[in-house]
């Protein structure tokens, strides 16, 4: 089961959430962002090993995110994690349309 967390304040919105990856059998947290002022899209995707570090991160990098709280689904616009590689120890996280699959 996914887990997300979500806030619109007047700088924009904040959301994070966490993936189970089956084929390492992990989960991920990502954080994004969108801007109410400049942009559609959700941007400045992170990938962390837990919710507080990437509340942490969020805040650190776009602003408070205020008070965030458990929601049933992602934003509008905002889609889940359609794959991942490693690479050199390194993660590279793809964002592809939901449409395309289900990651768990």
């Amino acid at each position: 089961m996914m887990e997300i967390w979500y806030n619109k304040t007047d700088k924009g919105e904040f959301c994070v959430f966490n993936q189970w990856f089956e084929d390492y059998g992990e989960h991920y947290y990502f954080y994004a962002f969108r801007d109410s002022k400049k942009s559609e899209e959700w941007l400045k995707y992170g990938v962390y090993r837990s919710y507080k570090t990437a509340r942490k991160y969020l805040k650190k990098r776009e602003g408070d995110p205020g008070r965030m709280k458990r929601v049933d689904q992602l934003p509008d616009g905002l889609t889940p994690i359609q794959g991942r590689q490693r690479n050199n120890g390194t993660f590279t996280v793809f964002f592809t349309p939901y449409n395309q699959g289900t990651t768990g």
